[in-house]
């Protein structure tokens, strides 16, 4: 019974594991073309007219969005949390990017006079 339940805690590890592998690329690749976006729009639509720029809130939109997507790993990291050092680890980063993201969620309210 015992080597069964060591099993599935393995199994459960290694899914979870590689599902929090596959939301950390999610969250990673909305960060490359919200950038890859925002360069192309500062190049080619606004010329760099920065006061067109600064309206646009986009960037900020789409950078809340990936921290939700890598808040979202991190706490699905906290099931197979080992030792109470790992916990301090992920509950100081779910507190960085909380913060990250009502910051940017703060600049985008103000940019748009909210």
């Amino acid at each position: 019974m015992e080597a069964l339940t060591t099993n599935l805690y393995d199994m459960m590890f290694t899914f979870v594991n590689f599902i929090t592998v596959l939301i950390e690329i999610w969250g990673v690749l909305v960060i490359v073309v919200a950038l890859g976006k925002e360069i192309y729009t500062t190049v080619f639509k606004f010329n760099f007219n920065y006061l067109s720029i600064n309206k646009d809130n986009s960037l900020n939109a789409s950078l809340a969005s990936a921290l939700e997507v890598l808040l979202a790993a991190e706490i699905l990291k906290t099931i197979t949390i080992t030792d109470y050092t790992n916990l301090i680890i992920i509950a100081a980063l779910i507190i960085l990017r909380i913060a990250i993201t009502l910051l940017l969620v703060w600049g985008t309210s103000s940019k748009n006079g909210e």
